[in-house]
């Protein structure tokens, strides 16, 4: 009757752990939909940043700068008054459409381009109310005027900040959605391979959809907006939960063997996560949280379904019997060469650069790329970097001077100003010209460029006019939508700096406080600062930049890796024995090594460029963190100096003698 008792009670407990799991799966499905995506730089410029101010009172002063160019290309075969009543008609329902300001013919009076614009395109300039001065972004906008067009029939293009944001968002959405079906399979394919149990199998695949759907919910639940950045994640969820449930599998299904690494472990790894959450920029601060979120919803799915333990104990981990060898390549040799190959990286971490390409992110099919780059041949450069100056502190004649000198650099295609108006004209309704018509307004459209290229570009600027302006005047300040890339630019910069520090700092600390053994926290740091030199080195060398999706590389991968140290540390502590300590934690940390290189593998077959170095970053550095775990860590364990001097304990330099991995 007890048995009979127990066994009900014991397939309840893993009905109703698949329940739970299941209902939070059917949760995150029904609203995953209503997650917003958006990669504006609202969400990117630090709070309170000077920047910001500046473009306030910008915008306050020359009314929006949020615009749409359309270029419609004429059929030569087609009857051209039947066109030109189309175009009429087309752009009277432009001016209908909800927060449309005004529809004009581009480029405008006053405005013309080095190279004029093939006859055959007829463009408009459509501007229109954002939804805030950070936000220029209307999706459903875009979306209407492309719908108005395709009625049309006629051959379009459309280009403009909301465009290729739109394109981003979109992309983002079904990548994300992609990449998971892709990531779920690849780790269904890596746990048949490798684990071979299917239990543990099943297990492991509820955790990880368990602690995916966690992130979902919060992201829901918070409004936090999903973009390039936040679209790595529920990869990194997916296959950092698993790790957990590897190590258990790797002790025969005994939670309580690994219970307090494990959950050190994730606390570490939370640790790297948290610098973001003391950052300026709200983006940042929701990827913390969110990452944090899915990390614990891994150990919490973990915790549900190895506890409490109603299963008979596993079998050895197949993988298991092959790894007798790893020990033979314990030669002094090879942590020279991991010093010396250290070395030659620390030169490469100074050429680090901060640079942001928004066409990048995008793949070059993208029709919101090509439309850009048809606009940007056939009609010329729409891209604005603003100016503005004060009228009365300035000669109009050197002003003029100065402007003409830009036109003439490369990257410039045209120019506008207040000066570009007759005098008789009341230019105060056009944006040219403050209210209190002190302030003048210069436009240059430039071709597409990166924030680094901007940045060069206003220093040519500068130059240019500490040359003509003498003391007295003043010199043109640049200003609109385009310094807020470079506000974000320098603050990537600065935030991947002291983050990187900060979860140093956070994690080794706790390393330290868990350790209580100066020698054991100094051996444990170079096999985790080799992975992040290697990292850091390959991002200088090979001109690898900051951006919106590499930004937070360097604390994703500390956080992964001091995991598989934190294992081998803890077991030995408890042998003191190098060997007996790799045959306790050595096959999970290299069967969690390989998920995690296969899992960030997906990253690979995005459309987008970032996301793939992405990709090629994080499984380098993975693959650099395993050769410390398993070969460094050890050769560095064996050092005599390192032991305590316990006599009932085993020398580290000997092999047991019921040694089996």
């Amino acid at each position: 009757m007890y048995t009979l008792m127990l066994i009900t009670i014991k397939n309840w407990i893993k009905i109703l752990r698949i329940l739970s799991v299941l209902a939070t799966l059917i949760i995150c499905v029904l609203i995953f939909e209503e997650i917003e995506f958006d990669d504006s730089l609202e969400n990117w410029v630090p709070e309170h940043s000077t920047v910001i101010e500046d473009y306030k009172s910008f915008l306050e002063e020359f009314q929006t700068d949020a615009s749409i160019i359309i270029s419609i290309v004429e059929d030569p075969s087609s009857n051209q008054r039947v066109f030109l009543n189309k175009l009429d008609s087309l752009v009277e329902k432009l001016k209908k459409l909800e927060h449309v300001l005004n529809v004009g013919v581009w480029p405008p009076p006053f405005l013309s381009y080095e190279k004029k614009p093939v006859d055959s395109i007829h463009s408009y300039y459509l501007t229109y109310l954002p939804p805030s001065h950070l936000n220029p972004n209307r999706p459903e906008l875009v979306q209407q005027i492309t719908e108005l067009l395709q009625v049309t029939g006629l051959e379009f293009h459309i280009a403009g900040t909301g465009v290729i944001y739109k394109a981003i968002n979109d992309m983002t959405r079904t990548a994300t959605k992609h990449s998971l079906i892709i990531g779920i399979a690849l780790l269904i394919v890596l746990m048949v391979l490798i684990i071979r149990n299917a239990r543990i199998i099943l297990k492991t695949i509820f955790i990880a959809i368990g602690s995916i759907s966690f992130l979902f919910i919060l992201a829901w639940y918070m409004n936090i907006k999903f973009n390039t950045i936040m679209a790595t994640l529920p990869i990194l969820i997916l296959f950092y939960s698993t790790s957990t449930s590897v190590h258990i599998y790797n002790h025969h299904g005994d939670l309580g063997k690994i219970l307090k690494p494990a959950v050190l472990s994730v606390l570490t790894t939370c640790a790297s996560f948290s610098p973001f959450l003391l950052d300026s920029s709200r983006l940042l601060r929701d990827f913390g949280i969110a990452a944090i979120t899915g990390l614990l919803g891994g150990i919490f799915w973990t915790i549900v379904f190895y506890y409490p333990r109603i299963d008979p104990p596993e079998k050895e981990m197949p993988i298991t019997r092959y790894l007798d060898c790893v020990p033979r390549y314990w030669n002094k040799h090879l942590l020279f060469y991991a010093i010396i190959f250290s070395l030659a990286l620390i030169p490469g971490i100074v050429r680090i650069r901060s640079e942001i390409d928004v066409f990048k992110v995008l793949p070059s099919s993208n029709k919101a790329v090509k439309d850009y780059k048809f606009i940007e041949n056939n009609v010329g450069p729409i891209m604005p970097v603003e100016y503005q100056v004060n009228i009365r502190a300035t000669e109009k004649k050197t002003l003029q001077l100065w402007i003409d000198d830009v036109v003439e650099l490369d990257e410039v295609g045209a120019s506008i100003s207040y000066l570009s108006f007759p005098s008789w004209l009341n230019i105060e309704h056009l944006g040219f010209v403050s209210g209190n018509g002190e302030i003048g307004r210069i436009v240059f459209y430039v071709r597409e460029l990166t924030t680094k290229e901007g940045k060069d570009l206003v220093s040519k600027i500068g130059k240019l006019a500490d040359d003509l302006f003498s003391g007295e005047q003043e010199i043109p300040r640049p200003t609109g939508y385009a310094s807020l890339y470079v506000s974000v630019s320098d603050h990537l910069a600065t935030s991947f700096r002291n983050s990187l520090l900060m979860a140093f700092s956070f994690v080794f600390l706790i390393l330290f406080i868990y350790l209580r053994n100066i020698r054991l926290f100094l051996a444990a740091i170079f096999p985790n600062l080799v992975p992040i030199l290697m990292l850091l080195g390959i991002m200088g060398w090979f001109r690898i930049p900051l951006d919106m999706v590499t930004f937070p590389t360097g604390c994703l991968v500390l956080g992964i890796i001091v995991d598989d140290t934190i294992h081998m540390l803890y077991w030995y502590r408890k042998f003191e024995n190098v060997y007996t300590a790799f045959a306790e934690g050595g096959p999970g940390i290299i069967v969690t090594s390989i998920i995690f290189i296969a899992g960030f593998s997906v990253f690979l077959f995005s459309d987008a460029n970032p996301v793939k170095l992405f990709g090629v970053l994080t499984i380098t550095t993975m693959i650099a963190a395993l050769y410390g775990d398993i070969i460094i860590l050890p050769l560095i364990l064996q050092s005599k100096r390192l032991f305590s001097k316990k006599q009932n304990k085993q020398n580290s330099n000997e092999i047991p003698s019921n040694h089996k991995i």
